[in-house]
């Protein structure tokens, strides 16, 4: 998803933010009437209690709603339970203040079904805009594995005296001490259990197949 946001420009990300607004104003629209009945149950059981309850829920509606959209438009949100309240809450703000001015204040100068129709294209716009640069604030960075650096190969040889697996570039076993004049290096196959073996076996040190 990332990779694509980067390549696109021009009018599809313009076509983004619209489709953003549109999504969250209706989804909005339907769970906000549920949240009006709850609201008026929970202000019944308490009217503070209710209050505070309720509109905590309000913020964790709209911090998911904005999430579940910006996931599937963008990127990827954070969505624990603190993460919710408080990208709700700082949506619910924003969108108060550019709804008031983009759509609100024309409305009230300019009555009428065209300026209806231009403010809600373009407050389409600014709430996909600003929902998704809220949902930044709550990006949800994944950490790249980086390959683990390969270790430097060294070809293995035996001790002759000792028989212990070593780097070929020892000039001394460090298991025995033996002065390692001949390298002798593993080049052979036992025919019975085709493990590793030298030249110099008479027979294979593993299954005890004669060899020679």
């Amino acid at each position: 998803m990332e990779e694509g946001i980067e390549q696109e420009t021009g009018w599809k990300i313009f076509a983004k933010y619209f489709v953003h607004g549109i999504a969250f104003s209706l989804l909005f629209l339907l769970l906000g009437i549920a949240w009006i009945f709850i609201l008026v149950i929970l202000v019944r059981l308490g009217f503070i209690i209710g209050l505070i309850i309720g509109f905590g829920l309000l913020f964790l509606i709209v911090g998911f709603l904005n999430s579940i959209i910006t996931v599937y438009l963008w990127f990827d949100v954070k969505m624990s339970f603190l993460d919710l309240f408080f990208h709700g809450l700082a949506l619910f703000v924003i969108l108060l203040i550019v709804n008031g001015i983009s759509v609100t204040l024309p409305s009230l100068v300019f009555p009428g079904i065209a300026t209806s129709a231009v403010t809600f294209i373009i407050a389409s716009f600014l709430d996909g805009f600003a929902a998704k640069e809220v949902a930044g604030r709550w990006r949800q960075e994944h950490k790249k594995s980086v390959p683990k650096a390969k270790s430097k190969f060294y070809p293995t040889i035996i001790c002759p005296s000792c028989g212990k697996k070593i780097s070929e570039e020892y000039h001394q076993c460090p298991w025995c001490g033996t002065e390692l004049q001949e390298k002798t290096y593993l080049t052979k196959f036992c025919p019975s259990c085709n493990r590793k073996i030298t030249d110099e076996y008479y027979q294979c040190p593993w299954c005890g197949e004669r060899l020679k």
